[in-house]
């Protein structure tokens, strides 16, 4: 897990928005491999084990959605254009299946990774990090730059959080059986997949009034 995106850390236990602190016991340059991330307001504590953070039990993942069910290079560039991770300073969630593409998404790509509930043997490359968590997001609110959501995590609930975490214009890509969820502007679709743009919250009005002299 990838020293700096643990800022994007969310303790996912019901009260008010907190970052973890790491306490590491075994590193290798920037990431962090085994340890404990503690929350400082219920105190509660998730082991990071292998360079994966355990939330909660992660839910099965599915098959990718064709066309995405061949993995390789041309896979990844097209998830990578799709979710348009150019800039280095990105950080892109990818839940599920998706974490499949991890790798060949790095070889193309200079944005960092979120994995949520990746697959068994998924190789976990410098400036990645791994969560189980199951049915929760333990992010922060636009704490990422894009998402793509699989089908094992298209309830309303995980939905609405991936929304969250992701900022105003963000894109976010989906399988077709997974509604396309309020706050976000579909922008193009195929047989398999919708990408969308997380639309921005409008800023309330403020009316001014101007005063005439001494009225």
């Amino acid at each position: 897990m990838h020293a700096e995106l643990i800022d994007a850390l969310r303790c996912p236990a019901a009260h008010a928005d907190s970052w973890l602190v790491a306490m590491a016991t075994r590193t290798v340059d920037r990431d962090l491999l085994e340890g404990t991330l503690g929350c400082p307001v219920c105190r509660a504590e998730y082991p990071l084990a292998g360079g994966v953070v355990r939330f909660a039990t992660p839910a099965p993942p599915t098959p990718l959605p064709v066309p995405f069910a061949r993995l390789g290079e041309e896979t990844a560039l097209r998830l990578a254009a799709l979710l348009d991770l150019t800039d280095a300073r990105g950080v892109a969630l990818l839940l599920g299946a998706w974490g499949a593409l991890a790798p060949a998404v790095q070889e193309i790509s200079p944005a960092r990774l979120l994995l949520l509930d990746p697959p068994a043997g998924v190789p976990l490359g410098s400036g990645t990090c791994a969560m189980e968590a199951g049915t929760v997001v333990p992010l922060a609110t636009g704490s990422v730059h894009a998402a793509a959501i699989d089908a094992a995590h298209g309830a309303a609930g995980q939905v609405e959080g991936v929304v969250r975490a992701v900022r105003a214009g963000g894109r976010i890509v989906a399988p077709v059986s997974v509604g396309v969820p309020a706050g976000v502007a579909e922008i193009a679709r195929d047989d398999a997949v919708w990408v969308g743009a997380k639309e921005a919250v409008a800023s309330p009005v403020v009316l001014l009034e101007r005063k005439s002299n001494g009225h």
